[in-house]
């Protein structure tokens, strides 16, 4: 939105404003690397060095992009994934082209845009009500049930976009997750430690036992992705090859503009040029804790992981992207199952001794973690591109570059939190300290590995289910059934809180409602056309009006060094009923612009050809 403000004042074109829009975004997937791991290092004793901070951060985003760049024609060109990200910024995009209808669309996109600013201002900065409203009893002294949603129209989108079939599989997993597993943990071990709160019950047993299961149904899911992606992305090489010789041959214009990414052999060569920075901030990561030897073989099995982890889970995250987009991949979740294999490697070569383990196993995952989530966004770029006609392998150059910047300040502002306010546990200095909820999940799991403590139980009956899941894929798929049921959105339904995945199928149901209707009235084609683009446009608008309010709340957070700096009228986030109201206003108002609109133009149609 900002760049097309400023650029359109200079006359750049949709492309231009494109390409500056993915340099400018590029940070925040390396950010959510960093932060999800390298905390974990503070909360175990260690400290925040900028030399490997960097280093991880800038290695691990160019490892996600040369990874998944030969896979783009798999996932973007051949594949039915909805990239929503992607399809937003397209839509944005496409509406500051002129186009004859300019002000209805930028009216729907506005309209959108407005109600997600409104809703997520007054929830997350002005602190007016809760982001998320749940519901939990105990039924009969022994039966748990828990039900709750967060209040995010961006959330709504996301489940508009991916459609119903996506959405409720989703759901399905959380369903598989909090209203069996759940309820059965708490049947035979009780409330624990957690209070006589029913939704603190719930959540506890789920941080603690339950959500592991999803990291063993990742782990599955991830192994059944790449198996699946081998055929298309054998295809994917061999075509990537095939121009490669093309161009040699008949000279670069042989191949359409909007076909061309980073040559084959360029990334085959960066990647084996990338070990060897990667070897060397493990090796000095490393140097200070053992002798010269231990660490030149740690390093090395060290960067063998982070190629071997880096490629499974770049491409799971960009798989996950498509099918649920940005906000919902769960990077964190293939990180924690990065975290589990690579600490039961450790545990195996070095034993429960030291912090060399524990600290080698975590920059591993930082590593994998930037790799994953750079993965992610790098394929919303590249599905944007294909919507738009962009080139490429300018894009994903660019991308490359914008990594660089945001890198460089990571660890000083990382540095600047511990300092402020702390990370981690309480400490007389900082009694009330960042959370860090995902690093601190990550320390937990490695220190439990390394202490025997790990839930195994719980991840294998994860991929218990999951090898069901995929079973009941290839019989549907056998069948020729059209619902299909992608184990990585029922794994990415027992990971998430089911808050989330249950505003997600909120929306699918949103859009199948919304197709019910227009199907029943007979609506042709031309209206069809219309609810598609109206609904997208004002889903997009959503989607951009929340990212506003994240970047305009938190330069006054980190001003005033305050979690809530705009709540001027007081502290009302544990009331829930206003963000119920929110969230059902914003699914009415996209159902009714959907359906009420298209029968407008439809009419109007009918009318002026009388």
């Amino acid at each position: 939105i900002l760049s097309m403000a400023i650029l359109r004042r200079f006359n750049s074109n949709i492309l231009e404003i494109n390409a500056v829009q993915v340099g400018a975004s590029a940070g925040s997937s390396i950010v959510a690397g960093i932060v999800y791991t390298i905390p974990a290092i503070v909360i175990n004793g260690g400290d925040i060095d900028w030399w490997y901070t960097t280093g991880v951060a800038i290695l691990g985003g160019i490892l996600g992009v040369f990874f998944v760049v030969p896979l783009r024609r798999a996932l973007v060109l051949e594949s039915n994934l909805k990239y929503p990200e992607g399809v937003a910024t397209a839509e944005v995009l496409r509406v500051s082209e002129v186009s004859e209808d300019q002000a209805t669309q930028l009216g729907i996109i506005g309209a959108g845009a407005l109600i997600g600013f409104i809703v997520k201002l007054c929830q997350g900065g002005f602190s007016l009500w809760s982001t998320s409203f749940g519901y939990g009893w105990v039924v009969g002294g022994a039966y748990l049930f828990y039900i709750g949603a967060n209040c995010s129209p961006a959330l709504i989108s996301v489940g508009y976009i991916i459609g119903l079939p996506t959405a409720a599989v989703l759901f399905a997993g959380g369903v598989i997750n909090w209203w069996i597993m759940i309820p059965i943990v708490y049947a035979k071990e009780g409330p624990g430690n957690a209070g006589p709160d029913v939704i603190d019950i719930a959540e506890n047993i789920w941080v603690s036992h339950t959500r592991y299961a999803g990291v063993g149904a990742m782990l599955i899911g991830g192994l059944s992705a790449i198996v699946g992606l081998i055929p298309s992305s054998y295809q994917s090489l061999k075509k990537a090859i095939q121009i490669y010789r093309k161009i040699q041959l008949e000279g670069i214009t042989a191949v359409k503009r909007t076909q061309r990414d980073i040559p084959i052999h360029l990334l085959l060569y960066g990647l084996l040029f990338l070990t060897i920075p990667i070897f060397l901030v493990c090796f000095f990561f490393l140097y200070p804790r053992a002798g010269v030897g231990v660490c030149i073989g740690i390093a090395a099995l060290m960067t063998g992981l982070v190629a071997l982890m880096g490629m499974l889970f770049s491409s799971v995250g960009a798989f996950m992207t498509g099918m649920v987009g940005s906000s919902n991949n769960p990077v964190s979740g293939m990180t924690l199952a990065t975290v589990v294999l690579v600490s039961l490697t450790f545990l195996a070569i070095l034993g429960k001794e030291g912090s060399m383990g524990f600290n080698a196993t975590i920059l591993v995952g930082a590593f994998v973690c930037c790799a994953a989530a750079a993965a992610g966004d790098v394929m919303q770029d590249m599905k944007t591109s294909h919507l738009i006609g962009a080139t490429p392998w300018k894009l994903q150059v660019v991308r490359i570059v914008g990594f660089t910047l945001p890198s460089l300040v990571i660890a000083p502002v990382i540095d600047v939190l511990k300092d402020t306010y702390g990370i981690g546990d309480p400490t007389p200095l900082h009694p009330s300290p960042l959370l860090a909820p995902q690093a601190t999940l990550m320390a937990s799991v490695t220190k439990a590995i390394f202490a025997g403590k790990l839930p195994l139980d719980f991840v294998g009956i994860g991929m218990l289910v999951a090898i069901g899941i995929v079973i009941i894929d290839l019989v549907l798929q056998r069948c020729r059934v059209h619902f299909r049921v992608p184990v990585l959105a029922a794994a990415l339904g027992f990971y998430l809180p089911f808050e989330l995945s249950s505003t997600v199928f909120l929306g699918g149901l949103v859009v199948h409602l919304a197709h019910m209707t227009l199907a029943r009235s007979g609506a042709a084609g031309r209206t069809i056309e219309i609810n598609e683009r109206n609904g997208l446009l004002f889903a997009s608008g959503l989607i951009t009006g929340e990212s506003l309010v994240g970047i305009i709340v938190a330069i006054p957070a980190y001003v005033t060094r305050t979690r809530a700096p705009l709540s001027f009228f007081g502290d009302y986030s544990h009331v829930m009923w206003p963000g119920m109201v929110m969230l059902l206003i914003a699914m009415v108002t996209l159902y009714t612009i959907v359906v009420v609109k298209a029968y407008y133009d439809e009419r109007n149609s009918f009318y002026g050809q009388i």
